[in-house]
């Protein structure tokens, strides 16, 4: 990494957690047992965004918000937000909030191109 940072409208959790995943993939080359007790330890305390981010989800799929907050990398606060914004649209199911893959990545996409 070098220069400005490339998404202006990360918030400063947002860089740290970047730069943090940077470190792990390092390690994890160097040292992949290592890599993977701290991914765990972290995963134990509830701390799940260190982990690699694998894409099983389509972007016409339904998810909890949860789990699209897994799959772009932010919060489960943020991703309610966006819902009761308006700016990402939500299907309710059983009771239960969910939201299209696609639509969660395009407003994060969005975010992260703004300037704040």
């Amino acid at each position: 990494m070098s220069g400005t940072w490339p998404f202006p409208g990360d918030t400063a959790a947002d860089r740290a957690r970047q730069v943090a995943r940077t470190f792990r993939d390092a390690l994890a080359k160097v040292d992949p047992d290592a890599a993977a007790a701290i991914e765990q330890a972290a995963i134990a305390v509830g701390e799940t965004w260190l982990r690699p981010a694998v894409a099983l989800a389509d972007d016409e799929d339904f998810v909890s918000v949860a789990d699209a907050a897994d799959i772009v990398g932010c919060s489960v606060r943020l991703v309610y937000n966006w819902v009761s914004d308006g700016m990402l649209p939500s299907y309710p199911e059983g009771g239960k909030i969910r939201v299209r893959v696609g639509e969660a990545r395009r407003v994060d996409a969005e975010r992260r191109a703004r300037a704040y």
